[in-house]
């Protein structure tokens, strides 16, 4: 047993104890760990890698667990681990939560995804969908986890209920769910995205009738467009966009504005020592944005929203993602509990479709 400790008083006091365990007695980690607890605090486990489902050292350890924190992103074998970790949920005590970071990372989706139905004269639509696509980066069966989750996840909340599922060449699958009197078609297709890795969501798309006005919700991380030619700049600011896209002019354009709008405010105490003009009258009348290299870390997460509905013109929204490292999710999910009904029900659903595909 090795005990570490803070070499620096700090407003946090932990120790680290390491167990070193072999031959049979790894079978019983339970009663090995449960000395070393303390009494009144959860006590969570972090699996770094696949847990071993169904094997007597994780059922063991989790007795004396209040949650079970993993990435399935990183599961060796997805689809198995999957499997494993919906049985889970039928087994484990009902005091047990469950942790996926993957399923963290997949808030701001099912954020912009529920923002598009929160208007009350959306509410209808939601009763309406029709077609569900989902692009995903990699290839290969485990890397569809994101995307099942995602479909889980709606079709749990919907009442969706699944009829058939079949997966073709090139990382394609086809679903269809039966909602009500409608038939809801689910598509995957794997993308190639150099900057995303194997397994994250590269854009989701949402259509279908209501009341006899159709609609579509289109949702794209990243998305490439053509570049916009470069414009002489009249108002100098340092601002830099993060790409020649639309996206990171538009993201710059608001710190541009912003920035404007401040120095507005405070004309009268400024002094125009490199023009000699007086203060005010060198101000431009829009401000302008430099364009520079494609792809900076400040727009690497540029999330595209585009609405329409009906006739009427679509709708744009560009919004930039925080990145999370594995870290942050970690506090986060220590912070609000681990103990989720909605990542219960969008696993079991998820698994249902991936055992079919």
């Amino acid at each position: 047993t090795d005990i570490q400790r803070p070499a620096m008083a700090s407003a946090v006091e932990c120790e680290i104890v390491s167990l070193h365990i072999h031959g049979a007695a790894a079978d019983h980690i339970g009663p090995l760990v449960d000395p070393l607890l303390v009494s009144g605090v959860p006590t969570y486990l972090w699996w770094m890698g696949t847990p071993p489902f169904g094997k007597g050292e994780l059922h063991e350890a989790l007795r004396i667990c209040d949650a079970l924190v993993f990435d399935s992103s990183r599961f060796e074998e997805p689809y198995h681990a999957l499997r494993g970790l919906s049985k889970l949920i039928t087994i484990a005590h009902e005091r047990l939560g469950l942790a996926d970071l993957q399923w963290s990372r997949l808030r701001a989706w099912r954020e912009s995804l529920a923002q598009f139905f929160t208007p009350f004269d959306r509410r209808p639509f939601l009763a309406g969908i029709s077609e569900l696509g989902i692009d995903y980066a990699g290839d290969g069966r485990g890397n569809r986890i994101g995307a099942a989750f995602i479909t889980g996840w709606m079709a749990a909340a919907l009442g969706w209920k699944l009829q058939r599922a079949a997966a073709g060449a090139g990382g394609i699958v086809a679903a269809y769910y039966r909602a009500g009197q409608r038939t809801v078609e689910v598509h995957f297709r794997s993308v190639r995205k150099e900057h995303l890795a194997p397994g994250e969501l590269s854009a989701v798309r949402v259509a279908g009738t209501a009341g006899g006005m159709t609609f579509r919700l289109s949702v794209q991380r990243d998305p490439e467009r053509p570049p916009i030619p470069p414009r002489e700049p009249a108002y100098r600011t340092m601002h830099p966009t993060g790409g020649e896209d639309e996206a990171g002019i538009e993201l710059a354009s608001r710190r541009a504005e912003w920035h404007r709008e401040v120095l507005h405010e405070n004309l009268d105490s400024l002094h125009h020592t490199a023009t000699g003009d007086p203060p005010g009258e060198s101000r431009p009348r829009h401000p302008v944005v430099f364009t520079r290299e494609r792809r900076r870390t400040d727009t690497a997460q540029v999330f595209l929203t585009i609405i329409e509905i009906g006739e009427s013109a679509p709708l744009r929204h560009v919004q930039q993602v925080e990145h999370q490292d594995e870290a942050t999710l970690l506090l986060d999910l220590l912070a609000t509990g681990t103990h989720d009904s909605v990542f219960n029900r969008s696993l079991l659903r998820a698994f249902e479709l991936m055992r079919k595909v």
